[in-house]
């Protein structure tokens, strides 16, 4: 069995070199391409192995790996999210003061009420998301950075790589310790998946369902009674409302020390409701949003 080597000098290896390279490949039953890319830097720089796919209209696989320093970059989803920590509350408290006393407290003005705390949320807090981003970058990272592309001494890309080896470990050690599942959980659960360790959630068909709970209700319903059962039904209801009460406490406007106190015992830094609205928007209301 013999195998055929092909070694080859490219200088830059783009689109149209990687097309001709794979009719070479084909035409000369290539088995092994050995591919060196000149005018790179020393053999001491960093390296960074990436195996792409695989040619056109053949089945190899080609690898290049890239001579220099290559920074790990994370690019996030673009998602907007409040920036809660440089919220200007005193500003959206008096926004909320100047502009609440147009809106009557009726039901029928609760979603002029949301669109009223979003519009003013968004004059006073910033919102935005990072496209991409670097873990464990630190202003000693960015000069080091810098130093590396104007010097190019690998020792300075060893002190940068290991400045951001550091960061990411103490990062870690910090998560680690600080992981609570008692009082929330979410920040724990939210890292493990995406360490890959949490399980994945498992549907299970219900023995019973809607369906069959629906027909049992329905045929209970038509179950014929007797005439005294009948009577002792409509007896029992009519105490029961002769006992009720006209106007009962439940069906009474909060007061204002139960906001307040509902308000109090809120938590801070939660997600939003289906109305988009944040814990933290109701607890910078002021007295005249509250009333």
């Amino acid at each position: 069995m013999s195998i055929c080597l092909y070694q080859l000098n490219v200088e830059g290896l783009s689109r149209a070199k990687s097309d001709v390279i794979a009719i070479l490949l084909k035409d000369h039953n290539i088995d092994i391409l050995a591919l060196q890319e000149t005018h790179v830097a020393e053999a001491d720089s960093p390296r960074l192995k990436l195996v792409l796919d695989t040619f056109p209209h053949s089945q190899h696989r080609p690898v290049i790996i890239h001579i220099g320093l290559e920074v790990p970059i994370i690019t996030s989803a673009p998602i907007q999210r409040w920036n809660l920590r440089r919220a200007d509350w005193p500003a959206f408290t008096a926004a909320i003061k100047e502009t609440i006393g147009h809106l009557s407290v009726t039901s029928e003005n609760f979603e002029c009420f949301i669109k009223l705390l979003k519009k003013i949320a968004k004059k006073n807090i910033p919102r935005g998301y990072r496209s991409s981003f670097t873990l464990g970058w630190s202003p000693e990272s960015e000069t080091l950075l810098r130093e590396y592309e104007t010097l190019g001494d690998p020792d300075v890309a060893t002190a940068f790589l290991e400045s951001l080896d550091s960061a990411r470990r103490l990062w870690w050690t910090e998560a680690m310790e600080n992981m609570d599942f008692t009082h929330s959980s979410q920040k724990a659960w939210n890292l493990l998946q995406c360490l890959g360790g949490a399980a994945p959630a498992q549907h299970q068909t219900p023995s019973v369902i809607a369906n069959s709970i629906a027909g049992q209700v329905l045929s209970n319903s038509k179950t014929i009674a007797s005439h005294s059962t009948k009577r002792e039904v409509k007896t029992a209801l009519w105490v029961s409302l002769t006992q009720c009460a006209p106007f009962s406490s439940l069906s009474e406007p909060f007061s204002r020390a139960e906001i307040n106190t509902a308000l109090s015992a809120t938590r801070g830094g939660k997600a939003a409701g289906v109305d988009g609205i944040l814990p933290d928007f109701l607890k910078n209301l002021g007295q005249r949003g509250r009333d």
